[in-house]
């Protein structure tokens, strides 16, 4: 009868071991997943802060454009407004290289760690 009980509580023991090592080993992976979803998260959020100030420029810029259309037949405006375009198209260029820049640092990510 002892011999029964040695090795059925030598099995429980086993099994409970083998438990908390699998139970550790998910809460290691599980705190890997979180990290990395958190880290996601936070370079989604730049990339729209990025393409939202790039869309932005481009939208000043298209109405700069509008603007020496509209008003460019006056040489004082002309001047005024093209140069407020050439602003803007610099300013467009630079967010939009920004956000390209962002991008190529994210097109390899993965989750799992």
């Amino acid at each position: 009868m002892k011999s029964i009980q040695n090795k059925l509580s030598l099995i429980i023991t086993i099994g409970l071991l083998v438990t908390m090592g699998l139970s550790g080993y998910i809460v290691i992976k599980y705190d890997g997943y979180v990290i990395s979803i958190s880290h996601l998260s936070d370079k989604t959020n730049e990339i729209n802060k990025a393409a939202c100030s790039a869309q932005i420029s481009f939208k000043t810029q298209i109405q700069e454009w509008k603007n020496i259309l509209l008003r460019g037949y006056d040489k004082n405006f002309y001047k005024k407004y093209h140069r407020s375009f050439l602003l803007n198209e610099q300013k467009t260029i630079h967010e939009a290289e920004r956000l390209a820049v962002i991008l190529g640092g994210i097109q390899n990510y993965r989750i799992m760690p």
